[in-house]
């Protein structure tokens, strides 16, 4: 396969299996104000959780890469190897895209356009291309020529960032006036060689500068001495970088050894970026990104990083609201004494939606384990001895992970 297609292909077309769908509380809010991430999660798919991390929320399972339309109102997702759009609360999705393999959604300002990426399978490995189509599935359009990845509008909506086999470049969103902002480039020295890939550019709000991804390869020549050379290392790094939108006054943001810090998207004040961190480990196995790495958030002038959730392909809004802190209701025991059965009642108290595992022990002993976010033991008092017992319960529920403990006497 040809090399810029595996690193999108590695990242953004893995899945993961639960199927859920869910009703939202969202709210678009005015812009600038930094909503919602939305995002891959290794727990249900498509996913959103407040800044902070907290406030989860499934939204549907075996989608990936969100796109949020700036409205805040659809979403478009990479669902199985095409391009679905939904209504930002779940339910019904419309599936926009037939090609070979679609991937990678971008929403455009005008909430009506979606750009991606439509892989094709060649005699040399798999060639991507940028096209636009309606949200409605109408209006296809081819915007590169020859190949391109990882669209993004720029927020007046008239250029589009793309890279390519040379670099990052700017096109018209009709795909006219194709050009290179910022080209990959090849540095040899004496006993080494440097190259340097630009890819996966997301404006920032006001369309001044341009956060990216820049991988490099190092390979260095172990020479006793020149020429006579006797091996080779290599060191790969992927890092978050910003520019201006014109290419130029390039800086590095994130830099961590063993760990790839890439797909950056800026928030909507401008001030920081959610990206995708994902360490060496999970980079070389066969298993989700989503799964392995984890979304952190930057300064967008350097600084400051630090985890928010586990997951991959961060989506920024300005999205509000979303559901409140879940927690662990238990009923049902008995006033005073136990003497006969009784039914212990524990559920999950969230408008949230997101997969449940529930473990109930009953004096340390196993009674229940399920995948439901609501349960009933049964107690049966009468054949118990006299004293206190105790019931304690724990629940896995998307990312949060609730318990209590309650107490009762048998007499």
């Amino acid at each position: 396969m040809l090399p810029q297609a595996w690193p999108h292909l590695k990242q953004r077309l893995l899945g993961t299996g639960l199927a859920l769908a869910l009703s939202l509380w969202l709210v678009p809010a005015a812009t600038g104000a930094n909503g919602r991430i939305f995002f891959t999660s290794p727990f249900c798919g498509v996913a959103s959780m407040a800044p902070d991390g907290r406030s989860f929320t499934c939204i549907l399972g075996n989608g990936r890469d969100p796109s949020v339309s700036p409205n805040g109102q659809r979403i478009a997702i990479t669902l199985g190897n095409q391009i679905s759009v939904m209504n930002a609360k779940g339910g019904a999705r419309r599936q926009i895209t037939r090609e070979h393999q679609a991937f990678t959604p971008s929403f455009a300002p005008d909430n009506q356009t979606v750009a991606y990426v439509d892989y094709e399978e060649v005699p040399d490995g798999i060639l991507g291309d940028v096209f636009s189509v309606g949200a409605d599935g109408t209006g296809k359009r081819k915007l590169s020529d020859g190949q391109g990845y990882d669209p993004a509008y720029s927020p007046d909506g008239r250029q589009i960032a793309f890279d390519r086999y040379d670099g990052i470049s700017l096109m018209d969103a009709d795909g006219g006036n194709p050009h290179v902002i910022l080209p990959n480039g090849t540095e040899r020295g004496l006993q080494s060689i440097v190259v340097e890939d630009n890819e996966e550019a997301s404006f920032s709000p006001d369309g001044g500068r341009i956060a990216f991804t820049r991988r490099t390869i190092t390979t260095t020549f172990i020479c006793n001495p020149f020429p006579n050379c006797t091996g080779k290392q290599t060191n790969r790094e992927a890092d978050v970088y910003v520019m201006n939108a014109d290419g130029s006054d390039v800086r590095q943001l994130t830099s961590t050894a063993e760990v790839d810090e890439v797909d950056p998207s800026f928030s909507p004040d401008g001030t920081k970026l959610a990206y995708f961190r994902w360490p060496e480990k999970g980079r070389n196995s066969d298993g989700a990104p989503e799964a392995e790495g984890e979304i952190w958030v930057v300064n967008a002038n350097g600084g400051g990083a630090h985890r928010v959730a586990d997951g991959s392909n961060p989506d920024w809004t300005s999205v509000t609201g979303g559901p409140g802190r879940p927690r662990l209701a238990i009923s049902g025991l008995p006033r005073g004494c136990a003497r006969r059965t009784f039914g212990l009642r524990a559920r999950v108290v969230s408008s949230a939606s997101a997969p449940a595992r529930m473990v109930m022990r009953l004096d340390r002993r196993l009674k229940i384990r399920d995948d439901v976010r609501r349960a009933r033991l049964y107690v049966y008092a009468e054949a118990m001895r006299s004293g206190v017992h105790e019931v304690k319960v724990l629940v896995t529920f998307g990312p949060d992970k609730l318990s209590r403990t309650v107490r009762f006497r048998v007499c």
